[in-house]
């Protein structure tokens, strides 16, 4: 079975339906992860991103406008499950963040030019010796992962 890195990005669109023309990549991939033909994974850090955006995205506000409104922050706690479900449905995997990978984190920087979040999906990668990640940004372009979306 093919392991994969899933970035947050990839949630969101499906999610949110941000831009409807990746839909059919997010499904076909979603449907060979239900066959077992490949292995969806996900790092402690972009669980954190993806319920973060999630929320803010669910709520149309700002950060610092729902920040300041605890009431009403107290309504998104149903995103949470949502996203566990969406997990527990699709047996994506949850890896750990480790302190090693943030030891490593400079040197990610300096040498791929990423923004330290990127740097901490490829240094699990790294890890785990995944050689595919699905994401539709470019930022992994100039490194070792193969975006699994355009492999071929």
């Amino acid at each position: 079975m093919i392991k994969i890195m899933a970035d947050t990005n990839v949630f969101l669109y499906y999610f949110f339906k941000i831009d409807e023309s990746k839909l059919p990549l997010i499904n076909n991939l979603l449907k060979e992860s239900l066959h077992k033909k490949v292995q969806l994974m996900i790092t402690t850090r972009i669980l954190d991103e993806l319920i973060f955006k999630s929320i803010i995205l669910s709520s149309g506000l700002d950060t610092k406008k729902l920040k300041s409104d605890k009431k009403k922050m107290k309504r998104y706690g149903y995103v949470i499950e949502n996203i566990f479900n969406f997990i527990k449905n699709f047996n994506i995997e949850i890896k750990e963040t480790k302190q090693s990978h943030y030891e490593k984190l400079k040197n990610c920087v300096e040498k791929y030019g990423l923004f330290p979040n990127d740097c901490l999906t490829l240094i699990a990668m790294n890890s785990l010796n995944l050689k595919y990640i699905a994401t539709f940004d470019g930022d992994f372009d100039d490194t070792f992962a193969v975006n699994w979306f355009y492999k071929e």
